[in-house]
């Protein structure tokens, strides 16, 4: 999985420097945006991931080479950055994984009252709120 990251990872700084270049047409531009903009936050997420990482090796080395009130905030951050780690690590997952291509179009919906009179007719008011509100 995070072989596949850092793949991401280098993609997403290609993008980058392709968006600085000159003479980009308006379509270029465009798709480069939307594609750069479609990896940012896993490669956001992998970057923390990384700098977790590098804190908690750290942290280890201060717990084995500290004195006693050193050794114990070692110790805690030791215990945050571990639980940070698998945060992101259960984050970066589900970022990973592929979308569907009809997830970005719109929907249609239509919302009648079935039988039942004027509480179907609440029902459907009620439901119709709902989802203008979300």
């Amino acid at each position: 999985m995070f072989d596949n990251l850092a793949e991401i990872e280098l993609k997403f700084i290609d993008l980058e420097q392709q968006l600085m270049q000159e003479g980009l047409s308006g379509k270029e531009l465009s798709r480069i945006s939307i594609e750069r903009s479609s990896l940012e936050q896993i490669v956001i997420r992998f970057r923390e991931y990384k700098e977790a990482q590098k804190g908690l090796v750290e942290a280890k080395e201060m717990l084995e080479s500290s004195d006693g009130e050193m050794a114990s905030l070692a110790k805690e951050e030791v215990t945050e950055l571990t639980q940070k780690i698998e945060d992101l690590t259960s984050e970066l997952t589900i970022l990973s994984l592929p979308t569907d291509p009809l997830d970005e179009k719109n929907v249609l919906l239509e919302i009648r009252a079935g039988t039942g009179g004027e509480e179907s007719a609440l029902f459907a008011y009620d439901l119709m709120r709902m989802y203008m509100r979300f």
